[in-house]
Order: structure tokens, then C-alpha cells, then sequence
């Protein structure tokens, strides 16, 4: 999906990559679109504006469309949790060819507090199928080879250093629900923090 590495909608859980109807919580980032919106093409989940710039909680996690009692179920696991602070350090790379923005330590943690307990409230869940079973939180930039990265990290790092400077704060997990068509949609939020808030 909407990871490491970022792909399009297919399963992962049985080693399939025929499409199918799955789910991913994110935390959605709409302040950055414009921002990396020139190489966010290279991104096969924001093909067609499906998907927004984002860090990746938990994929997959249900398949699609998910119910309002499951969505009731996360709200419950995320009244533990208070909405997280998104603070970028630098531009950094993984192997595999994702140029991505990565988290201050401060949010690194915070994000993987909440990575392992949704991974605690739904156990099926693996996180990418159990390829990636730590991953490495991060908002994906860019998708190349390497020479393709270093033209797109040497114009985004100018691009992005007010974001860096500028820490976002997101409340809602967002359920991104894929379909059979191959594309990602914003499906729904659903609220951190305690009830009542």
C-alpha cells in the first residue's frame, strides 16, 4: 500500500498480489500534498489522488469494506493513545529504492507506541504480511532508482525544509480502503484520545 516498500493494493498476507479488497490505518499528512505532490507519481497508492501523503500504521489490516463494529474496535484501542505530534528530521533512503522523510526521534517513538498496540489489538494483522515485522515508520517521498532519487532529494530538500521546521499534529487514524479497481480511498476516521474528547 501506503509502505515499505510503497506498492499498490494487493495482498501480501498469503504471498497473492492479485488485487483484492483490503484496509490500512494511516496518519494522514494533506499539508504536505502540494509539497511532494511533483514526485509523489512515482508512488503507485497516490495514483489517481487515492492516496495522501501519509505514515503507514498498520497494513493491511482488514479486508474492505470494514464494518462499524470493527471500527468501533479500533476506537477503542486508540482511546489509549493521544494524538501524535508528526516532526521531520531529514530526507533518508531505504534500500529498495524509497526516498522517504524521516521522524524526529520523539515521533518515531510515538508513532511505534501505537504501531504496537494495534498490532497487540489485532494479532492477525501482520504487519506486511509479516515482511516488514518492525517497521521502520516514515512518510514516502519518492519511488526510483538510485539516479532518479538523487535529482528528486537534491529538489525536494529545498522544498521540504519549512515542513521539517513546522511539526504536525494529527488526531484521526484514517482507514484507507482499497477495492478490487486497484485504488486506495479515504473510507473513514476514527478519532485518538479518550472518550469524550
Amino acid at each position: 500500500m501506503i509502505g515499505q516498500p510503497d506498492t499498490g493494493c494487493a495482498d501480501h498476507r498469503n504471498g497473492n498480489v492479485d488485487p483484492v479488497t483490503e484496509s490500512g490505518l494511516i496518519l494522514a499528512v494533506p499539508s504536505l500534498t502540494m509539497a511532494i505532490g511533483p514526485w509523489r507519481a512515482t508512488v503507485p497508492s497516490a495514483a489517481g489522488g487515492g492516496s495522501p501523503p501519509h505514515v503507514t500504521l498498520l497494513y493491511p489490516w482488514l479486508p474492505a469494506p470494514t464494518s462499524p463494529q470493527q471500527r468501533a474496535e479500533l476506537r477503542q484501542v486508540l482511546t489509549r493513545t493521544e494524538a501524535i505530534t508528526l516532526a521531520f528530521s531529514h530526507l533518508d533512503r531505504f534500500p529498495s529504492g524509497v526516498l522517504f522523510l524521516a521522524l524526529t526521534d520523539e515521533a518515531d517513538s510515538a508513532v511505534r507506541a501505537v504501531m504496537r498496540q494495534l498490532v497487540a489489538a489485532f494479532p492477525a494483522c501482520l504487519p506486511y504480511g509479516g515482511e516488514f515485522p518492525d517497521p521502520h515508520p516514515h512518510l514516502t517521498v519518492a519511488l526510483g532508482t538510485g539516479a532518479e532519487l538523487d535529482v528528486i532529494q537534491g529538489a525536494a530538500e529545498g522544498t521540504l525544509v519549512p515542513f521539517m521546521n513546522n511539526p504536525v499534529t494529527v488526531a484521526d487514524v484514517t482507514v484507507m480502503e482499497c477495492g478490487t479497481d486497484d485504488l486506495w480511498r479515504e473510507a473513514h476516521q476514527v478519532r485518538m484520545g479518550p472518550e469524550g474528547e
